[in-house]
């Protein structure tokens, strides 16, 4: 059965032909519109799958081999999360997450991210989508379609900085969205920011969500008007509090 669609992959549950008490999710991924080609479109899957199969946390979904399944297609296969995402559980919740819940959730996300960080790569898309949940409340990181290596030798190489804009805008850092002195989006100057920071802004926004219900703004920049107020606030609230 089918548990997640996506632009270029859907996400199915699977038996183990040896052994059906092993239920496996199966991420299947198909061409990104018509102008993708098949050597661009096995390129992302294999460096998603790079990335992925690398990976070993317990806070972190674990892929187990890349196959090819039917009508052609790629496949990873991947460990099976039956407790549903993150964002399900917020929207369904009747009332926000009380502390407790919320800060045990938090905790394991921040263990999960600084694993990410200590492998040399960040994820880029940090969402409650992509946060998924098993029965006994662990919590895991998964979706590595946007992740980039930011340190071949971590923790002392160099970091390779990102310019592409990606991920779900209300969860995006403000950085990203660099603006020229017109306070238009820049296009003629690339705008270069640290993928590790934006996780971090994602995870506090991701927070926001699981204490209020929702995200604070649409998107972090000045044509925002909820997120002009929040930089009144803190300005007013740095004057105050030196």
């Amino acid at each position: 059965s089918t548990v997640g669609k996506g632009a270029t992959a859907n996400v199915r549950i699977m038996h183990s032909h040896k052994d059906h008490s092993k239920i496996f999710a199966v991420k299947e991924f198909h061409k990104n519109g018509p102008y993708e080609n098949e050597t661009e479109y096995i390129s992302r899957l294999a460096t998603e799958f790079t990335i992925s199969e690398r990976l070993d946390h317990p806070n972190v979904v674990h892929t187990f081999e890349l196959c090819l399944g039917s009508h052609q297609r790629w496949c990873h296969v991947m460990e099976y999360c039956s407790g549903g995402d993150l964002f399900a559980l917020i929207k369904h919740l009747p009332e926000p997450m009380p502390a407790r819940e919320r800060n045990c959730l938090f905790k394991q996300l921040l263990r999960g991210v600084a694993y990410l960080h200590s492998q040399g790569i960040a994820h880029r898309d940090i969402k409650p989508e992509n946060l998924l949940l098993t029965p006994d409340g662990t919590l895991k990181i998964t979706d590595f379609g946007v992740s980039h290596i930011v340190q071949d030798r971590p923790p002392d190489g160099p970091v390779k900085l990102c310019t592409a804009v990606c991920g779900s805008e209300p969860y995006i850092s403000p950085e990203v969205f660099q603006t020229d002195s017109n306070g238009s989006t820049a296009t003629s100057q690339v705008t270069y920011y640290d993928a590790r920071l934006l996780d971090v802004w994602s995870c506090a926004i991701v927070y926001f969500c699981m204490s209020f219900g929702g995200h604070p703004f649409e998107k972090a920049d000045q044509t925002d008007s909820r997120f002009v107020n929040y930089l009144d606030v803190l300005r007013t609230f740095k004057q105050e509090h030196p």
